[in-house]
């Protein structure tokens, strides 16, 4: 339970269906984001959620692109006498395709 305001308490679940990182980051963050529209005036608490909702899944996104190391595939295709190996390295964003 955490007190965002004299009126307003939230109590909160964090299943981590996106896995154990999206369950610490909403939970560790959520509050911020919707205090970011409480200190700004916003009354409609309807309002306020969905805005923090949609702050949160952004924030979400992009720590995950700020903390991506990246990753690597090696695929190797046959077709009949022809053998094709694609080498794919991803990091942050950047695409590089061998074929």
């Amino acid at each position: 339970m955490e007190r965002l305001a004299q009126d307003l308490l939230m109590f909160s679940m964090f299943d981590g269906h996106g896995g154990a990182i999206a369950a610490d980051f909403s939970s560790s963050n959520m509050a911020e984001h919707i205090n970011y529209w409480l200190e700004r005036g916003e009354t409609d608490l309807k309002v306020v959620l969905r805005k923090a909702f949609i702050g949160l899944n952004n924030s979400f996104a992009k720590h995950l692109y700020d903390n991506f190391v990246g990753m690597c595939e090696i695929v190797l295709f046959r077709c009949g006498n022809i053998w094709v190996l694609v080498f794919e390295v991803l990091s942050h964003g950047r695409i590089s395709v061998t074929v």
